[in-house]
C-alpha cells in the first residue's frame, strides 16, 4: 500500500539568516510571500551553502556536507597533508582524567583543544552522526585536558580526512 506523502516545509533560522526547504513549490512560494510581506528580506534563489553546510542537488535528492569546513579545520591545525584514520577513535581509547603525575596542557594548547572540540562538535550535531559519542567523550575533558586528550581529538579530525566528501543525502 502506497502512503501518500504530505507536503512539508523546513525553516532554518540562524541569527539573521533564514533558509526554506520544501517538497512543494506552491507551499514554498506561499511561505516566501508571507515572509516578504512581514519582514525586509532578500531572496537569493536556491541555497548552495548555509551556516557551513554545502548543499548540492543531485538527481536522487539533496546532499548536505561540510567538506570546505573540514578542509579549513585541517589547514588551521596543520593536518592538510595528514593520513586519515579509519575510525574516529581507537577501540581502546583511554579518556581518563589527568592524574597527579600527568601534565596538563599549557594555556595555549588548552585553547587549541577547546577550539578543536568546538569544531568537531559542529560536525557531530550537523552532518556527521557517527561523531557525537567521540566528541562527547572528548568534551568531558575541556576543563583539564592532557596531551593524550589533544592527540585523541586530532585523531578524530584526521578521521574526517577519509570521509571529507561524505554527507547526508
Amino acid at each position: 500500500m502506497d502512503k501518500e506523502k504530505a507536503d512539508f516545509i523546513l525553516i532554518f533560522i540562524v541569527l539573521d539568516d533564514m533558509a526554506f526547504a520544501s517538497n512543494s513549490v506552491s507551499l514554498l512560494e506561499a511561505m516566501k510571500q508571507k515572509r516578504q510581506a512581514r519582514y525586509d528580506v532578500s531572496l537569493f534563489g536556491q541555497v548552495r551553502s548555509f551556516i557551513g553546510w554545502a548543499i548540492t542537488r543531485t538527481p536522487s535528492g539533496i546532499k548536505i556536507h561540510q567538506s570546505t569546513y573540514i578542509r579549513s579545520l585541517l589547514t588551521k591545525y596543520g593536518l592538510s597533508e595528514a593520513n586519515p584514520f579509519r575510525t574516529p577513535l581507537p577501540t581502546n581509547a583511554d579518556f581518563g582524567s589527568a592524574s597527579d603525575d600527568e601534565e596538563v596542557l599549557d594555556l595555549a594548547q588548552h585553547y587549541v583543544y577547546r577550539a578543536l572540540i568546538d569544531g568537531l562538535l559542529y560536525f557531530a550535531v550537523s552532518t556527521r552522526p557517527e561523531l557525537p559519542k567521540t566528541v562527547g567523550s572528548l568534551s568531558l575533558h575541556v576543563h583539564n585536558p592532557t596531551p593524550r586528550h589533544l592527540t585523541l581529538s586530532t585523531r578524530a579530525l584526521r578521521y574526517l580526512i577519509g570521509i571529507i566528501d561524505f554527507g547526508i543525502h
